[in-house]
């Protein structure tokens, strides 16, 4: 029997769906995010997140070392790769460049601008990870991906100009420190889908993540304890675990792991487009919730920088 090939790729629709999920739960992150703070320090929020997503992990890295022990005791070769220096220098780098540094910076730096702004920060990642792409002959530019990158710089001024590019403001300092956090993730993204193939997905992120864990662990000792003598720890409630919980679990653990899942299958440009769909999602949402006004720069400059980067994703010369 002839096989219908219009028939969807079963594969490309679980793709699909993880990375549907992985938007929205990032997406609503950051209001998430927004309503932590009234109750916990920024720092400590980020770092206790950080610690929370390691401990989540933990016992997975351990079954993955169990398993990985009992197929080289029986002389299989299984699904894990077993590890040795050079891939834990590998978990190191990637634990702290895409989960410690990332994620700490970009929790500081929201607690310091607004959701709009931060969500379109975090869109012009794709961009960093093409110029990362092509500085390593992984893509190419082209006349589209080009113009993208010219659209998208005008939409940032645009974004900036009602800053008034001032670093004396929080404001200002928090959309700086977003962008340092797209940086670390595109050094992420990039050295990850070297490493990605390697080995199993479940494995790779679990030792990311229970890595980023420890580095993330003296951070929150020290700012456990800073609140515990400001009188303040009693003060975070429920509602500031919660917060906690949301991002250490599901933003952190499971969709950083997805997201992995989906970079064995799709190259780092194509994956990133992610990022631009996050202001388009996550805007609204705390619009809604929190009554973030919507304000003409982040409206002109978010929709130039989104049509910069639509521009450069939807580049058919580059085959994925």
């Amino acid at each position: 029997m002839r096989e219908d090939s219009t028939r969807p790729n079963p594969l490309l629709i679980r793709l699909v769906a993880a990375m549907v999920f992985v938007v929205l739960v990032w997406s609503i992150n950051y209001t998430v995010a927004k309503i932590g703070f009234h109750y916990v320090r920024p720092l400590a929020l980020a770092a206790f997140r950080i610690l929370v997503a390691g401990l989540a992990m933990l016992p997975v890295a351990v079954f993955c070392a169990l398993r990985e022990r009992r197929q080289a005791g029986a002389g299989q070769a299984g699904r894990l790769k077993r590890m040795s220096r050079r891939d834990l220098w590998n978990f190191a780098c990637l634990g702290f460049f895409g989960i410690f540094l990332n994620q700490g910076i970009f929790t500081v730096g929201l607690s310091m601008t607004s959701v709009g702004h931060s969500a379109i920060v975090v869109a012009t990642t794709p961009i960093f990870i093409l110029l990362a792409a092509c500085m390593q002959g992984l893509e190419r530019l082209t006349w589209r991906k080009v113009l993208g990158l010219i659209v998208a710089f005008a939409g940032a001024v645009v974004l900036g100009a009602g800053r008034g590019w001032d670093l004396n403001s929080a404001g200002s300092r928090g959309d700086l420190l977003t962008l340092l956090a797209c940086i670390s993730v595109t050094i992420f993204t990039v050295l990850g889908k070297r490493v990605a193939r390697s080995y199993d997905a479940l494995q790779l992120m679990a030792y990311n993540v229970t890595i980023a864990g420890l580095f993330a662990l003296p951070v929150a000792v020290w700012q456990a304890r800073v609140l515990i003598r400001a009188g303040e720890w009693d003060d975070i409630g429920w509602q500031g675990w919660a917060a906690v919980g949301y991002m250490g679990v599901l933003s952190s653990a499971v969709c950083i792991s997805l997201y992995f899942w989906v970079l064995r299958s799709l190259p780092p440009s194509k994956l990133g487009a992610l990022s631009y769909l996050q202001p388009v999602v996550g805007t609204p949402f705390a619009a809604l919730v929190l009554g973030e006004p919507l304000t003409r720069d982040l409206l002109a400059g978010g929709t130039l920088i989104l049509a910069g980067v639509y521009t450069i994703e939807s580049d058919a010369s580059e085959k994925g």
